[in-house]
């Protein structure tokens, strides 16, 4: 299969609909100045403790932190969040509680989320089938 400059495969004219199995969550969060690496450790410290606890019990797919690089922009750091259900957090919450409760915050310099930076957006998005990089 090969790709073409836009991206999508020249393999065959049929398109693919996303897979309403799965449901993407991305959190876009914009950190205080000069905080952006102190966000992400935050992140991984704390958001995706809870979440390996919560990939093992075969309540989320996986997670994913990115960011910009820089402090630039409405947003610099995105972490995404991959459901097994379309229902995304709701469909694993009962569930997912418990974790949350029994998480200890860990803190980055003594800082805390709000310390950091702050959540701008997030917005949940349906994967299409055969996501694979060209």
């Amino acid at each position: 299969m090969r790709c073409g400059g836009d991206g999508t495969s020249q393999a065959g004219t049929a398109r693919t609909v996303p897979d309403r199995s799965r449901i993407v969550e991305l959190t876009f969060l914009k950190s205080h100045a000069g905080q952006r690496p102190q966000l992400v450790r935050y992140i991984v410290m704390n958001w995706f403790a809870m979440d390996a606890a919560a990939k093992a019990r075969g309540l989320l797919d996986g997670f994913s932190v990115f960011e910009s690089g820089s402090d630039e922009g409405a947003w610099n750091v995105v972490v995404s969040t991959i459901y097994r259900d379309a229902r995304g957090y709701e469909a694993v919450k009962q569930d997912f509680e418990p974790i949350r409760k029994g998480h200890q915050e860990v803190l980055i310099e003594g800082r805390g989320l709000d310390d950091l930076g702050t959540v701008v957006d997030s917005r949940e998005m349906f994967e299409h089938p055969g996501n694979t990089s060209c």
